[in-house]
């Protein structure tokens, strides 16, 4: 992924039947999970892919396995 693409935040396991509620940012703030990639993160500890992202609700720090891809920039 790179900056500029589209993306969505995948859903969490709670619904709204459920007696557990997610306290995540997303879910408190009632957000539709999609954003833009501002910044790609670099990590000296981590191997992990993370990702600057601005969202309806703000921006917010998301690691590739939480993220699909929408549509990319060419």
């Amino acid at each position: 992924m790179k900056v500029g693409d589209l993306i969505k935040v995948v859903d969490c396991p709670a619904d709204e039947s459920s007696f557990y509620k997610c306290g995540c940012f997303f879910c408190i703030h009632n957000s539709n999970r999609i954003g833009i990639i501002k910044k790609i993160r670099k990590s000296k500890t981590s191997a992990a892919k993370a990702y600057t992202a601005q969202f309806d609700i703000g921006e917010w720090i998301v690691f590739e396995e939480e993220i699909e891809l929408i549509s990319d920039v060419k």
